[in-house]
């Protein structure tokens, strides 16, 4: 990594974004931040990775490859529905 921070930036509705992260974060196992209007414009949510020297190549990929696999699953309207996605998203 060039810099710690790895931004994301992630167009969508709220619902989609609130899942998007929701999915990084319990399926996936990766922490990332999520910044919101009006930090970024409306309907753009900003995703914040932290990199180490910790981290491995195999972990970077893994990573890339779950950001894929949610926004494919996500895009496809297959993702696990939030128990309250309405919660999650008022926090967004």
């Amino acid at each position: 990594c060039n810099s710690r921070i790895v931004p994301v930036y992630l167009k969508g509705t709220k619902e989609e974004n609130a899942n998007f992260v929701f999915e990084l974060r319990e399926r996936h196992n990766i922490f990332c931040s999520v910044i919101v209007y009006p930090a970024v414009p409306k309907n753009v949510v900003l995703i914040r990775l932290v990199c180490s020297s910790s981290h491995s190549e195999d972990d970077i990929t893994a990573t890339v490859k779950a950001f894929s696999y949610v926004r494919k699953e996500i895009s496809n309207k297959n993702w696990t529905q939030l128990p309250n996605w309405r919660q999650a998203v008022s926090s967004l």
